[in-house]
Formats: C-alpha cells, sequence, structure tokens
C-alpha cells in the first residue's frame, strides 16, 4: 500500500474498497435527494432501489429521511 498526502500535507489512510463504494453510495443518495426535492419515492426510483432498500442505506449513511 502506498501511503498517500493530503491537501493539508498529512498523511492520509488508504481508502478500501468498501469505504470507497459507501462514500460513492452516499454522495448518490444524497445527488438524487435533491434531483427529486426530498420526494423519497422518487429518489428510490431514480436510484433503481425499492424504497425498502433506499431507507436503510440513507439510515446506514445517517441522512435524514
Amino acid at each position: 500500500v502506498v501511503p498517500r498526502v493530503g491537501a493539508d500535507g498529512q498523511l492520509v489512510t488508504p481508502v478500501t474498497l468498501a469505504e470507497a463504494v459507501d462514500a460513492a453510495e452516499k454522495t448518490a443518495i444524497e445527488a438524487a435527494v435533491k434531483a427529486a426535492q426530498g420526494e423519497l419515492g422518487e429518489v428510490a426510483r431514480l436510484l433503481d432501489v425499492s424504497p425498502t432498500t433506499l431507507w436503510r442505506k440513507m439510515k446506514r449513511h445517517s441522512l435524514k429521511e
């Protein structure tokens, strides 16, 4: 593993694949919530997931419903 240096000059802990996927998932949910103006049924449709899956992922990422 090659150490990385952040913008502040500090060493950055390497990102695991799971961490990268989680970050991408959270970003996608946040963007869809904004695009759908908070209408969760529409958010689920935009992301092609069930409303239950969306709720579970939002809860995991500490996103407001």
